[in-house]
């Protein structure tokens, strides 16, 4: 199975337009949801949902950590979030302490779990990809794939999230067989 994951960095832009039918699913970090229709929308906190909720084109699944889902489920309540609980009724919803297969804990730096991106490589993965390319994984900069500055995107984050993102790939290469690629490359 080859799955796009599309990241939040602006080279997340780079995704071809009409490129969503050479994968057999797009996994899109954050506002990414909101510029493709993805299978799967992987956010890490309650801020991302609230901002972007009501922009997500299609209806992809949710990946996000279990205390951002639980303030989904009591905040976002009434009609205009039916979508949401739609999905939750239809367990369209999975918590990254869910995962069959989760990364282990480096000592070197922080958890996997930590940010947005790094979870969707551990997605990809555990929905058994062979392949993965992806796009928007820059680590550097501080504007998003829209191009909007982002103060989240700071230098100090890039170079914990660097050493994560690098054992997270290795991870995916050496213990689950999975080609990993940069389409932004």
């Amino acid at each position: 199975m080859h799955i796009a994951l599309i990241s939040n960095g602006p080279s997340g832009a780079l995704f071809p337009a009409g490129g969503r039918a050479a994968y057999d699913l797009l996994v899109g970090v954050n506002k990414v949801a909101t510029l493709h229709p993805c299978d799967w929308w992987s956010f890490t906190d309650m801020k991302t949902y609230k901002e972007e909720w009501d922009k997500i084109l299609g209806r992809p699944w949710f990946f996000t950590k279990r205390p951002a889902f639980r303030k989904i489920q009591k905040q976002m309540t009434g009609k205009a979030h039916a979508g949401f609980t739609q999905r939750v009724a239809d367990s369209q919803v999975l918590v990254y302490d869910e995962l069959e297969h989760p990364p282990p804990r480096w000592h070197d730096c922080p958890e996997w779990f930590s940010w947005s991106g790094c979870p969707a490589l551990a997605l990809c993965v555990n929905l058994k990809a062979t392949k993965i390319t992806y796009f928007g994984v820059d680590l550097e900069g501080d504007h998003d794939v829209r191009g909007e500055l982002d103060v989240s995107r700071l230098d100090t984050r890039w170079v914990r999230e660097r050493i994560l993102w690098r054992h997270l790939l290795d991870w995916a290469t050496d213990e689950h067989g999975v080609e990993v690629v940069n389409g932004a490359a």
